[in-house]
């Protein structure tokens, strides 16, 4: 008879469920709710091989001298697997904890998952990977912020953006509203309402990892700031070794998709190039039993496609070179980068530079010291997006396409395109200059 308990090497606590089997024979058995087992067996005398296997936990195997009719007992202790599902989830706590301790739900995204679809910002990077998360961009500049909902509108009052976490630090990601400045017009607004966001300042190749965190228990382990949930961002640090020297880029090509057709008719309708259209679409007002007579008048123009004087083709680069090694007490991580991109709206454009360093130094057994710099400079060119008032591409799509918008006075000034209340898209794109800089 071979019988004994298997119990966690970590805390000695019995587990129940293990599978016990002699190797090279059909005998098995598996440990009961106590952390016990026993069976009879009938082998010749000699050396046997048995092994304990549990999920979550490693294997083991531990050799067994037998005897005829002989009662051993077989102990065993088996340690968590360290790359099983049980890894280490950081939390708000003083300590971190495994996922099934966790009892709510966590997806991870490692840094190179990130960058296989290069982006410029973070969040666009996320889209796709991570499972509940409803991920859009709010606006087609280059630096246009991404809407992130993790569980839905929380709110009515205040924001269902979820709270941004980098490493240990809450990041305020609200837009610091340069864009989307409103001012009532007929109902609509000047210049937009949406803006950029800060994530677009983090370069994505310093990332880690990422972890979402967004069930119920994000408010209960970070307050009230995080009942729309938790993303929580992990830059890279140094590993022992050999110092390591990495250098990626890469180049974007932005077009647009696909144009609007235009009117290509030789002829408007009533009146001259400049008359407005709202006087010459007039109501006929008759006695009863007449008839009114219509306006049938045309005038000869010229067709223009305004679409090819606001888009343009934009490229962009991303370029990143960092250095990390260390060893066993000292790990260090430095990094520089340089990002641009151009709009496919004419002068709109983004550039971003990062420049961040960090070492980790272990003191004694017992404490360590972590140091880390992260400085960013980005600057945005952007134009009124959206449907706006002074969108460009509101303008093009709406005036009458056979308004010489290139034409001046004699002052060299843009003419006004002869519609009552529309505004000449070239003049947006030259005149009105709209300028994020951030430096931190």
């Amino acid at each position: 008879t071979i019988s004994g308990k298997v119990t966690d090497a970590a805390n000695n606590d019995p587990i129940p469920g293990v599978v016990v089997k002699i190797l090279n024979t059909n005998l098995a058995t598996s440990t009961n709710a106590n952390g016990g087992y026993s069976f009879s067996v009938d082998l010749a005398a000699g050396t046997a091989q048995i092994q304990f296997s549990f999920v979550g936990y490693k294997s083991k195997i531990q050799p067994v001298s037998l005897a005829t009719g002989d009662q051993v007992q077989v102990n065993a202790t088996l340690s968590a697997d360290a790359v099983g599902l049980d890894e280490v989830i950081v939390t708000g706590t003083s300590a971190g904890t495994t996922r099934k301790e966790l009892g709510s739900y966590v997806s991870t995204v490692k840094g190179d998952d990130l960058n296989k679809a290069p982006s410029g910002n973070v969040l666009s990077s996320l889209q796709g990977k991570t499972a509940g998360a409803q991920i859009s961009q709010n606006s087609g500049d280059p630096a246009g912020g991404m809407s992130v909902r993790l569980r839905g509108i929380s709110s009515v009052n205040s924001s269902s953006e979820p709270l941004y976490i980098i490493d240990g630090v809450i990041v305020n990601n609200s837009t610091t509203r340069v864009t989307n400045t409103s001012a009532n017009y007929d109902g609509g607004n000047f210049v937009g309402s949406i803006g950029q966001n800060r994530m677009v300042d983090i370069n994505p190749a310093d990332i880690d990892r990422i972890e979402v965190l967004n069930g119920a228990a994000a408010a209960a382990i970070y307050g009230s700031r995080a009942n729309s949930g938790v993303i929580q961002i992990f830059t890279k640090k140094g590993a022992s070794g050999k110092t390591q020297v990495s250098f990626n880029t890469s180049l974007t090509i932005s077009e647009l998709r696909k144009q609007v057709e235009v009117n290509q008719s030789p002829t408007k309708f009533g009146g001259s190039v400049n008359s407005f259209t709202q006087d010459v679409i007039q109501t006929v007002i008759t006695p009863p039993a007449t008839t009114a007579a219509l306006l049938t008048n045309t005038t000869a123009v010229n067709r223009y496609n305004y679409q090819d004087y606001i888009f343009q083709t934009g490229y962009g680069t991303d370029n990143t070179v960092s250095i990390s090694g260390g060893n066993d007490n000292t790990k260090f991580y430095t990094s520089a980068s340089y990002f641009t991109n151009q709009g496919i709206i004419k002068n709109t454009d983004f550039t971003r530079y990062n420049l961040r360093a960090n070492v980790d130094q272990r003191i004694t057994d017992w404490a360590s010291l972590s140091v880390g710099m992260n400085y960013i400079r980005s600057a945005a060119n952007e134009k009124p997006d959206g449907n706006s008032f002074f969108s460009p591409m509101n303008s093009v799509t709406i005036i009458g396409n056979f308004h010489d918008i290139f034409a001046r006075d004699a002052n060299g000034n843009l003419l006004a395109v002869g519609e009552r209340g529309r505004v000449n898209p070239v003049s947006v794109i030259e005149d009105i200059k709209q300028r994020q800089q951030t430096n931190r």
